[in-house]
């Protein structure tokens, strides 16, 4: 029977609860991140909204449907849809109940939220740069670079669930309820973060 404690319901909800949060923040003023070289000039939520916003997303979600937030499986529910490849056949990627993919179908929703409610929506625009940062270490060609974020994506899947989880279901689930191999992939993701920003950039910072 559909339950309003329904995953699908909970995501619902907390789309319009993010909408709300986003059309607040339009009041706001933006964030400048200050330095000749930054990643992202203009930073549409302050850091603290944004954590605001998610952590209740992910206690929200967790309290009305005993489910951990995570975005990785969500991939292998939509392959599981598209493929007939076994490894998409289990029963966790092969289920009837593809809530997951109404979350991975929000996350470009909310960031185009996010966008256009944002105080200076008339000035952005796509762009596939990151930023002068990873400017200076891509190449400048469109397909190579479209080549190299796409194989850095790819391997961060395939990392993802190696692991188990991505950086939200470890992250943000996993070390909220304590459990020790979140807090271990949390600390080497932090750890690797760390040591990729020193390999990359030290030379800018």
């Amino acid at each position: 029977m559909f339950s309003v404690l329904h995953p699908l319901w909970v995501h619902t909800i907390a789309l319009f609860v993010l909408a709300f949060l986003a059309m607040l923040q339009n009041s706001l003023s933006h964030v400048t991140v200050p330095g000749e070289f930054s990643m992202s000039h203009s930073i549409l939520w302050p850091g603290w909204l944004a954590g605001l916003a998610i952590g209740l997303l992910a206690l929200t979600q967790l309290w009305l449907s005993n489910r951990q937030l995570g975005v990785s499986q969500s991939y292998g529910h939509l392959c599981g849809l598209i493929s007939r490849a076994g490894t998409f056949r289990r029963s966790e990627l092969a289920a009837t109940d593809h809530w997951l993919l109404w979350f991975f179908l929000g996350l470009p929703l909310g960031g185009f939220i996010a966008a256009v409610t944002a105080s200076d929506a008339d000035s952005l625009a796509l762009t596939f740069s990151m930023g002068e940062m990873y400017d200076r270490v891509l190449p400048q060609t469109f397909w190579l670079k479209g080549l190299i974020l796409t194989g850095g994506g790819a391997l961060m899947g395939v990392g993802a669930r190696l692991a188990g989880g991505c950086t939200s279901g470890h992250v943000i689930s996993g070390c909220a309820l304590l459990n020790p191999p979140s807090l271990l992939a949390g600390a080497l993701f932090f750890a690797g973060g760390l040591a990729a920003v020193q390999m990359l950039f030290a030379s800018f910072i």
